[in-house]
């Protein structure tokens, strides 16, 4: 909660943490102190998420330095054809298992566990195929940053 300021962020983290901890709970030495190990799993997380909170920011920031008149719908409407088809070209990049994941991930909003089964892959097979996928689609979007042409340009997820 210091660093995140989120109860819901904080939360997430936590039950995160401990679900790894359970996923590994046979990779762990009962010899070995717990604290410095879920503080270490804890901290990770936390900076990934102030690491994406800050790229967030950036990105908006950027985003609303490039804003189209909303008064203007048929822009909008170009608008978001170019994202979209910039988007489904950044899930065609990804391998066809990365793109399955994805997709039961952020479209059909099935939880790790249930895409692990669907699959019959591991759960942490699940989160570094999302971790990659976002990774990858960031780049995409990063790389074709003004490709969109005039009403779209640039573009920056």
């Amino acid at each position: 909660m210091r660093f995140l300021k989120s109860p819901e962020f904080a939360e997430d983290i936590f039950q995160d943490a401990f679900a790894s901890v359970w996923e590994n709970h046979r990779f762990i030495n009962p010899n070995q102190p717990f604290a410095p190990y879920i503080y270490t799993i804890i901290k990770n997380r936390v900076l990934n998420v102030l690491a994406g909170i800050d790229k967030e920011s950036e990105l908006k920031q950027k985003l609303l330095a490039n804003a189209v008149d909303n008064a203007n719908d048929t822009a909008d409407r170009l608008l978001d054809s170019d994202y979209t088809l910039l988007y489904n070209n950044a899930l065609n990049s990804l391998t066809e298992q990365q793109r399955r994941v994805f997709e039961l991930s952020r479209t059909q909003y099935k939880s790790h566990k249930e895409i692990a089964e669907e699959l019959n892959i591991s759960i942490y097979t699940v989160q570094q195929h999302i971790s990659t996928s976002l990774k990858l689609i960031r780049e995409y979007f990063r790389k074709h940053v003004g490709s969109l042409g005039p009403v779209g340009s640039p573009v920056m997820f």
